[in-house]
C-alpha cells in the first residue's frame, strides 16, 4: 500500500519488479537478441514479479525476444498471468506499507513514482 508524504493512500499497488526490455538493450552488452537471458537471470530464484511490456515493442519489434522471454518462463515453471488474477490472490490488509517518492530509474527517462 502507497505511503505518500506520511499519508497512507486506499489504492493496491503492484510495482514491477523487473525492468522492460529497452531498458536493457544497449547496457553492458546486451542486445535484442540477448536480452532474454538477462532477465531470465534475474528471475531464476521464484518469486513472484511483475512485469511491464510495451505493445510497440515486445508486441511488434522485440516480438522474438519476448516470445523467448515467456518460454524462459515458463521452463523455470513460472506461471504467466494478468495483473488482475494475480491481485486476486493477495490478502489486501496484509499488503506492507511503503513510501513512495518521485525518482529516477537507470534506462529510463524523467521522473517516476518510485519505492523509497
Amino acid at each position: 500500500m502507497p505511503v505518500v508524504e506520511g499519508n497512507e493512500v486506499p489504492v493496491p499497488q503492484l510495482p514491477t519488479t523487473l525492468p522492460t526490455l529497452d531498458e536493457l538493450i544497449g547496457l553492458d552488452g546486451v542486445s535484442g537478441a540477448n536480452v532474454h537471458e538477462t532477465l531470465l537471470a534475474r528471475t531464476r530464484e521464484p518469486r513472484d514479479h511483475v512485469f511491464t511490456l510495451h505493445a510497440e515493442l515486445e508486441g511488434a519489434r522485440l516480438m522474438p525476444a519476448f516470445e523467448r522471454l515467456l518460454d524462459g518462463w515458463r521452463a523455470q515453471g513460472y506461471a504467466l498471468v494478468s495483473t488482475r488474477d494475480y491481485f486476486k490472490t493477495l490478502d489486501v490488509a496484509s499488503l506492507p506499507r511503503c513510501a513512495v517518492a518521485m525518482g529516477a530509474i537507470p534506462g529510463r527517462s524523467g521522473t517516476l513514482a518510485i519505492q523509497a
